[in-house]
């Protein structure tokens, strides 16, 4: 399947409520810095700590858009009731000796502990499955975040190392949890 700006991936419902995961388009970065804003301002353990501005959410979902075309990064949009409330990537290396393996990463604004997430991460590793031909896709996550941690063991993740105090949240030290997920072939 080619992948369009805008392409609709996968909607459905989760009670009332009405959730779509699409590929960014044009229009989308004020959703989106709201979206950041939110998870920074909720101190989500994300890497980042600062209010994001307009001019670095165009310039990302430039960047994004860009990636899209030329492949090795697919950026997913949530939307839950019709705003943006989450997003989710799946990207390659560019180094040729692990080409082979992809990193991933998701975050919730709204619509948290509705299965959102875990239906998201199945998405990402169908599309790096697909466009990709990854063997392994990684991620880290911070220590004490075990919410995520769990649900990344739900869809099969499994925890290959930590890096001591490899987390930073708001100048507070944590550990960084690295995690793994080989996919068949």
């Amino acid at each position: 399947m080619k992948l369009k700006p805008g392409q609709v991936l996968d909607e459905f419902r989760v009670g009332e409520h009405e959730v779509v995961f699409r590929l960014p388009k044009r229009g989308d970065e004020v959703g989106c810095m709201r979206h950041i804003n939110r998870l920074v301002r909720d101190r989500v353990y994300i890497g980042r700590q600062k209010r994001v501005t307009i001019a670095e959410e165009r310039k990302f979902m430039r960047d994004a858009m860009k990636a899209l075309g030329k492949g090795g990064s697919i950026l997913v949009v949530v939307t839950l009731d019709g705003e943006i409330a989450g997003s989710g990537s799946v990207r390659t290396s560019k180094a040729r000796w692990n080409a082979h393996i992809a990193g991933l990463g998701i975050a919730l604004s709204r619509g948290r502990g509705m299965g959102i997430g875990t239906r998201l991460m199945k998405l990402l590793i169908k599309l790096a499955r697909e466009h990709f031909r990854v063997r392994i896709i990684r991620l880290s996550t911070a220590g004490r975040n075990k919410v995520a941690q769990k649900l990344y063991r739900k869809v099969g993740f499994r925890e290959c190392g930590r890096i001591p105090k490899g987390f930073s949240w708001y100048g507070e030290y944590m550990d960084e949890i690295l995690m793994y997920k080989p996919l068949r072939r």
